[in-house]
């Protein structure tokens, strides 16, 4: 009879360590997969923002490159070589 009370004991002690085992591994794999959530989350929101930030650069490029053809087709202005440039000084 004692002998049978010490193996029951045992099996529930060993029963609720693996349960409790369990549960904390359960926890910690939650927290580490809402981590990997989070980061990835920050990451979609960082390229977002990279992404409205390279189709206003596009826009300003596209917008430049539009202004100096229209420039040189309808003004025959061009690009100036160094030499050609002149600094004027103005004094007060």
């Amino acid at each position: 009879m004692k002998l049978k009370n010490i193996v029951i004991f045992a099996l529930l002690l060993v029963f609720s360590i693996g349960a409790i085992l369990f549960y904390v591994w359960q926890k910690y794999a939650v927290t580490n997969i809402n981590y990997q959530i989070q980061h990835s989350y920050d990451k979609k929101q960082q390229l977002e923002q990279q992404k409205k930030e390279l189709i206003i650069k596009k826009s300003q490029l596209e917008l430049t490159a539009s202004i100096k053809k229209e420039a040189e087709s309808r003004f025959g202005m061009r690009d100036f070589k160094e030499s050609e440039m002149r600094i004027l000084e103005v004094s007060r």
